[in-house]
């Protein structure tokens, strides 16, 4: 457990976050611009902002869209070069459900050729999970909570959510100020405690030596 929390966070962190690998399903971390998978050799490059989904993130920060925006279906996708031969791999976000024919080109490379697509992989829609804020993938550290989602974008994250909900004083600017009441509410106060714990655990699993 924190007893002492040495700044307050303003915003979910969105570098160093550890999500769920689109690939392999084991840990990866945000590593701006680039995903990097902690098991296996998938690294990606951040796609350009496609349009917010993950509103359970964005409940826990303060503020809900009007609408969801843009891409609800992910899919991971390798691409060659046409021109210099380069192979890169993206997390490429789109409008529509998987069809039988997709657009076998991506965004021009560095060298101003072409792209083409030469592995492609629906990841599925996107639920009530919480999100990334980048390449909306899973946050590694999250678990259904009495019909919520407990979740937290890394240790750091974590840590700060455990000093939050313990402190008898809790600072009135923040991140904490945007929790949902369910969090912050003395009623779930030793429940909550007790899920952040098991957060706690499951990331001092994946980082021991």
């Amino acid at each position: 457990m924190v007893e002492y929390f040495s700044h307050t966070l303003q915003e979910v962190p969105v570098d160093g976050v550890w999500v769920h690998c689109p690939v392999c399903d084991e840990r990866a971390v945000t590593e701006l611009p680039l995903l990097v998978c902690t098991a296996c050799d998938f690294v990606a490059e951040a796609p350009p902002p496609p349009g917010e989904f993950s509103l359970e993130r964005q409940r826990w920060e303060g503020h809900v869209p009007a609408f969801v925006a843009a891409a609800h279906y992910a899919a991971a996708v390798r691409a060659k070069c046409t021109g210099c031969g380069t192979w890169r791999e993206y997390i490429r976000h789109y409008p529509s459900p998987p069809a039988d024919h997709i657009d076998l080109t991506i965004d021009l490379c560095p060298c101003e050729a072409l792209q083409t697509i030469t592995e492609f992989r629906w990841l599925g829609a996107p639920s009530t999970v919480a999100t990334d804020r980048t390449f909306r993938l899973p946050y590694w550290l999250q678990m259904p909570f009495a019909g919520n989602t407990l979740w937290a974008a890394n240790p750091e994250h974590l840590a700060y959510l455990q000093w939050f909900v313990s402190s008898p004083r809790r600072p009135r600017e923040g991140l904490g100020t945007t929790l949902p009441h369910w969090i912050t509410s003395a009623r779930y106060h030793s429940y909550v405690l007790r899920g952040l714990a098991a957060l706690e655990r499951r990331a001092a699993s994946v980082q021991q030596p």
